[in-house]
């Protein structure tokens, strides 16, 4: 997957998230840790941010409702998107 973060460079980044829908806990697959990992709903506000998660995070869904969501991963300055739903 290559991702346009300027129009001089791309990030190529293999990262999968799952299960997919999730329900409590979302596990994201990615061959580096990322500096801050953000959750935002389909209105673009956030719902979660997670700083220095490790390597492949388990992120813990509570107190979010059900529907569609964007998972950003975040590392230096480079940023890569994913779109998950949680389904409790």
């Amino acid at each position: 997957i290559k991702l346009l973060v300027s129009t001089k460079e791309v990030w190529e980044l293999p990262i999968s998230l799952y299960p997919n829908p999730s329900k409590d806990l979302l596990n994201i697959s990615a061959p580096v840790e990322a500096d801050v990992i953000r959750i935002y709903n389909l209105l673009g506000q956030p719902m979660k941010e997670i700083r220095r998660p490790g390597l492949n995070p388990r992120i813990r869904l509570d107190g979010l409702p059900d529907g569609m969501y964007w998972m950003s991963y975040h590392k230096g300055d480079q940023q890569l998107s994913r779109k998950f739903s949680i389904l409790h």
